[in-house]
């Protein structure tokens, strides 16, 4: 019922881009991907530097060096976003702009993970799949520190690269930040 309610709001508000994440959302959920996909892609077509999570969805729609692109471009327009959002409450002052930021640190960091983990897995015979996935992982961290999937995904690289040691220090600084 909802996809239909979406479908009669897109019909009057064709460039509605509420609506087309929430059509795009609901496709994703009842496994009709192709349409999902296609939603996104109009959402980017129609505003490419606003929203980013039409281009998080697209990264895990897809595969590979394309998903990697997708959550890159993401990250881009988060960062963005929060670099707007930090420039207005300093030029207006904080009190101008009582609500949050819709990004967080958290948000960027997720990002990162995913990136990572296309590079630890699906990219990991590419040349330089250990180091893009290492950067990938170091800026996860950067903007989250105390992010227990971050750390976790840490710990995994570490041990895959036989750095034990180094690998177990993450492993139990997570578990601490998960406790």
């Amino acid at each position: 019922m909802a996809r239909l309610y979406c479908l009669r709001a897109l019909d009057i508000e064709p460039t509605n881009l509420t609506i087309l994440d929430m059509i795009g959302n609901i496709c994703t959920e009842l496994g009709e991907i192709e349409k999902a996909k296609q939603v996104y892609l109009k959402a980017v077509e129609l505003s490419p530097e606003d929203g980013h999570s039409k281009y998080m969805y697209l990264g895990q729609i897809h595969t590979g060096m394309e998903a990697v692109q997708y959550f890159l471009k993401g990250t881009e327009v988060m960062l963005n976003t929060m670099d707007k959002h930090a420039s207005e409450a300093s030029a207006f002052g904080a009190a101008a702009f009582p609500s949050k930021c819709a990004v967080t640190k958290k948000n960027v960091s997720m990002a990162f993970c995913s990136i990572a983990e296309i590079f630890f897995t699906d990219l990991c015979m590419e040349e330089s799949a250990a180091d893009c996935c290492k950067e990938a992982f170091d800026k996860a961290l950067q903007y989250d520190e105390h992010n227990p999937e971050a750390l976790q995904l840490m710990a995994s690289y570490l041990f895959s690269i036989e750095k034990t040691e180094e690998g177990r220090k993450y492993l139990k600084k997570s578990v601490v930040m998960v406790t």
